[in-house]
């Protein structure tokens, strides 16, 4: 499962030019700074409510008639459904890139980390596990083996997956969340700050607590 990342063979572009945009932006230039590549990279922004302006000595373009062909995209939207929709609107054609950070430890070969994703500093991924498409794992994340995770997923700082859980696309973990052994969560669900899931979660929507229970919506 061994694969190319960290891929400075283009420009790059983020989109989403907010505050983890600028971490990304961070995270990209430390992994340049440990890869032997040595040609110079192009790093933009890409957000339409900021165009024409510059974050961090970086140019911020509209997405509009934007010519993608010559970048590499990371899309660093945190919202994960919001995520997902941007993915789904941008041109076929469009190319990815996966990063992850040079403290970041991978205990073995046997991880794979989909395109497009990123793994913020001092993420710890053990063994076995399946990270899926424009997943954002940040900062001091640790997943367990035998894990596999959807597309679209975000884990906030200090957030704990234990091993063998079965995680859904666009799914969203609150900084401090812990999840036990063999969990299963569905797609599509919020999982608050510092909450405790401790059994499956098997339909969608928001859970808060210790142990982690569905937050009903007040009609």
């Amino acid at each position: 499962m061994k694969k190319n990342y960290n891929r400075f063979d283009k420009n790059i572009a983020i989109l989403g030019a907010g505050a983890f945009g600028r971490e990304v932006l961070c995270h990209i230039k430390d992994c340049q700074s440990t890869s032997k590549v040595s040609n110079h990279i192009n790093y933009i922004f890409l957000d339409d409510s900021k165009n024409d302006t510059k974050i961090m000595d970086c140019k911020v373009h509209s997405t509009k008639d934007f010519d993608f062909k010559d970048y590499n995209v990371i899309i660093s939207v945190g919202n994960s459904i919001l995520r997902s929709n941007v993915v789904k609107k941008l041109p076929s054609s469009t190319t990815y890139c996966t990063f992850i950070h040079p403290s970041v430890i991978l205990s073995d070969n046997n991880i794979y980390i989909g395109d497009g994703s990123i793994i913020s500093p001092g993420s710890i991924l053990t063994t076995n596990i399946e990270v899926g498409k424009h997943c954002h794992l940040n900062l001091h994340v640790t997943i367990g083996h035998d894990t596999k995770i959807g597309d679209c997923f975000s884990a906030a700082p200090g957030v704990n997956i234990s091993g063998n859980c079965n995680i859904g696309n666009n799914v969203y973990i609150g900084t401090g969340a812990s999840i036990k052994q063999g969990v299963s969560i569905a797609s599509n669900t919020t999982i608050g700050m510092g909450a405790v899931v401790v059994k499956d979660i098997l339909k969608e929507g928001t859970y808060i607590g210790n142990p982690a229970k569905r937050l009903e919506r007040i009609k």
